[in-house]
């Protein structure tokens, strides 16, 4: 399964939650954060886009069916600043994602064919701010 994730760390040693509001005055702005890995997972034999929040054992569903993995249900594609893709997280400065989805049940279809799953894609970039 292909999957992306962020890992957070505070930038004053990493001092708890408690100490670090002691240090922000009335009215700054606070952005607090917390690890999210999204990736595909079977289930049932059919594939989904789930996401784990935390340290969480399992995938919660956010959509699907997707195709297989090997059919390229989810892919995500990471591209540097200059438009150079990138394997390199510290690099990283958008993301393609392409999600290749089917219908649940069967399409009756013309011409006599058999009924099969309807298939769509849906294509989005995301750029990371900072």
């Amino acid at each position: 399964s292909q999957n992306i994730s962020g890992n957070v760390r505070w930038d004053l040693g990493n001092p708890s939650l408690a100490s670090v509001l002691d240090v922000v005055e009335v009215g700054a702005p606070f952005r607090a954060f917390r690890r999210v890995q999204y990736g595909s997972y079977q289930e049932d034999g059919r594939w989904w886009l789930g996401r784990k929040v935390g340290s969480a054992a399992s995938y919660q569903r956010m959509m699907g069916p997707l195709l297989a993995p090997t059919d390229s249900g989810l892919v995500f594609t990471y591209y540097a600043a200059g438009g150079d893709t990138t394997t390199n997280p510290f690099l990283v400065r958008y993301v393609d994602i392409v999600i290749r989805g089917e219908s649940l049940g069967k399409v009756r279809r013309a011409g006599g064919q058999a009924p099969a799953p309807q298939e769509d894609a849906l294509t989005f970039r995301v750029s990371l701010r900072g």
